[in-house]
């Protein structure tokens, strides 16, 4: 935003430059910053309103949209309005950290200025109106109605302004931008998961159909591991498919747990495979070591006699993951993903044995400690 911003709009300020003779000297100091009024090509004593407003920083022509009333007419506000709006939309979708929280605070000062001005023009008696309370709820309007955030606005706007009592008023304009903007098109944020294709699951649950099954929309037959798994296959399975976790069955295909991807991407790269699968035990340490990057099976390197060892998975894996049975409905898997932030979820077949009930009760102190008590008795020789 910051690099972009004055190169393109040179020319354009040099179009439109008109100086304006000042009063005061250029360089002012305020309360907390100094104001500088830019001369661009202006003569000695003179300033350019558009110059100044668009090369200063972002943040101090926030401030001088807010507060100061005589520097920044109608003319240089339908020009810096515009072009200002142009270049935060464009410069928010591309690769650069510029953020949007500034510059569409600036795109609403200004725009709220504006509609100030044109009010002062249309109606003269309103001439004695501060155009910083136009340019202040202009911005509060622009960052609601983009964001569709509320409560943090509010709270931002009133510390910047130091002032109680805008409180109310600023709610209600930021609750109106926000449905007049769901009337047209989601939230910017909305947008963003979309585009990036992210599994998100929206909060309403009711339009999940009723009559559907856990087994209708389920991935079968899953990609399961071993527990005593080939390196050969192990790599192969990492490389092909982008599963977050996989399912460990034994044998004779009983279900064991699930064990993440990281913790097999670490173990390869560990070299935790033998003729026989069997390894030193690998400390809780190395898997936390290398978080938030962990390693991907692409930076792994194994030579043809590594894969053909084994790699014992049964110490690593999640013995008790979250499960449901195949015939469970849907709605209540919706639900339990939303509530629990799952990623996944293992299907089991319908009727797996029962072998107790564990009911609010036994989650008490007083059942717990004496449930702690009765197994390290039963541990005892």
């Amino acid at each position: 935003y910051d690099v972009v911003r004055p190169s393109l709009v040179h020319r354009v300020a040099l179009a439109a430059s008109s100086c304006s003779l000042s009063s005061s000297p250029l360089v002012q100091k305020l309360e907390d910053r100094l104001m500088v009024l830019r001369r661009f090509t202006c003569p000695e004593g003179e300033y350019n309103p558009l110059a100044t407003i668009i090369f200063n920083q972002p943040e101090n022509a926030i401030r001088d949209l807010f507060h100061q009333s005589e520097y920044f007419g109608f003319d240089t506000l339908v020009i810096f309005a515009p072009l200002i709006f142009i270049l935060a939309v464009v410069t928010y979708g591309i690769a650069v950290p510029s953020g949007h929280y500034i510059p569409f605070l600036l795109v609403g000062a200004a725009f709220g200025r504006l509609a100030g001005e044109l009010l002062r023009k249309s109606f003269p008696s309103l001439r004695t109106v501060h155009l910083g309370n136009f340019a202040f709820i202009g911005a509060a309007a622009t960052l609601g109605g983009i964001t569709r955030m509320t409560i943090s606005i509010t709270v931002i706007l009133m510390e910047c302004t130091g002032e109680v009592t805008y409180g109310l008023p600023i709610m209600m304009v930021i609750l109106t931008a926000r449905w007049v903007a769901n009337h047209f098109t989601p939230g910017i944020y909305d947008i963003h998961v979309h585009l990036k294709n992210l599994p998100f699951l929206e909060e309403d649950h009711e339009g999940v159909n009723r009559q559907l099954l856990v087994r209708d929309v389920m991935s079968s037959p899953p990609v399961t591991l071993h527990d005593v798994e080939s390196v050969e296959r192990l790599e192969g399975i990492l490389r092909d498919t982008q599963h977050n976790a996989f399912p460990v069955v034994n044998g004779s295909g009983g279900f064991l747990g699930t064990i993440l991807r990281s913790k097999l991407c670490v173990l390869l790269k560990e070299r935790c495979f033998s003729e026989d699968g069997t390894h030193d035990l690998v400390p809780s340490e190395v898997f936390r070591r290398p978080y938030p990057r962990m390693p991907v099976i692409a930076e792994i390197k194994l030579d043809d006699k590594d894969r053909t060892l084994r790699m014992d998975l049964r110490p690593y894996i999640n013995p008790a993951p979250y499960t449901v049975t195949e015939d469970m409905s849907l709605r209540r898997a919706f639900v339990l993903f939303r509530s629990m932030g799952l990623r996944h979820l293992c299907v089991v077949p319908e009727r797996p044995q029962v072998t107790g009930i564990l009911a609010r009760k036994d989650l008490l102190y007083e059942h717990r400690a004496h449930a702690g008590a009765r197994s390290s008795g039963n541990a005892d020789p």
